[in-house]
């Protein structure tokens, strides 16, 4: 009598296989959900550069913009960042914000609607992502704003949906968590 041969893994084989698979994915899933938060802060960052060059153009090219700018903007926040090792705390006064869907910028009050019209109409209101890094605090929005004490200090920051106080610089120099 002949004996046939089945071919194909036992028990054991794959329970080693499915062992071997688990221990990999547990090494790799928290490896990739690292790359994955470096690479929305580095969105994030490159985002609040366009934003924040953007800003700088316009109130250095567009008379109008930059006195809506400046004007009024009574919403100052003492705020503080980490750069570099060190905690700088100073006031910024917010001149506009993103609305929640990121679609077009809107005047924290009526004296900056000129220079929100002019970011929403230059073409540049398209490329604005949302904010990708939500970090430790939740923040979904931008915010523009500058130093009282040195007005050519233009900064992006993100804040929460509420758009109440600013939470993370991401430009000119990107808060210690955006690092």
């Amino acid at each position: 009598m002949k004996r046939r041969s089945l071919k194909g893994f036992t028990l054991v084989e794959l329970v080693v296989v499915i062992a071997i698979i688990g221990v990999l994915a547990a090494i790799l899933i928290p490896m990739m959900s690292g790359y994955i938060k470096k690479s929305y802060k580095k969105s994030d960052v490159s985002a609040g550069d366009t934003i924040g060059k953007a800003a700088l153009s316009l109130v250095e090219e567009e008379e109008q913009a930059a006195d809506s700018f400046y004007a009024g903007n009574p919403s100052k926040y003492s705020v503080s960042a980490d750069y570099a090792g060190k905690t700088e705390t100073y006031d910024l006064v917010v001149v506009c914000k993103s609305d929640n869907a990121c679609t077009k910028w809107l005047p924290i009050d009526a004296s900056a609607q000129q220079f929100c019209d002019d970011m929403n109409s230059s073409g540049y209101i398209g490329k604005l992502c949302k904010v990708k890094y939500a970090g430790p605090k939740h923040v979904k929005i931008w915010m523009i704003g500058y130093r009282p004490d040195d007005i050519s200090q233009i900064e992006v920051w993100t804040s929460d949906s509420s758009g109440g106080k600013p939470v993370y610089r991401v430009w000119p120099s990107p808060d210690s968590e955006y690092a």
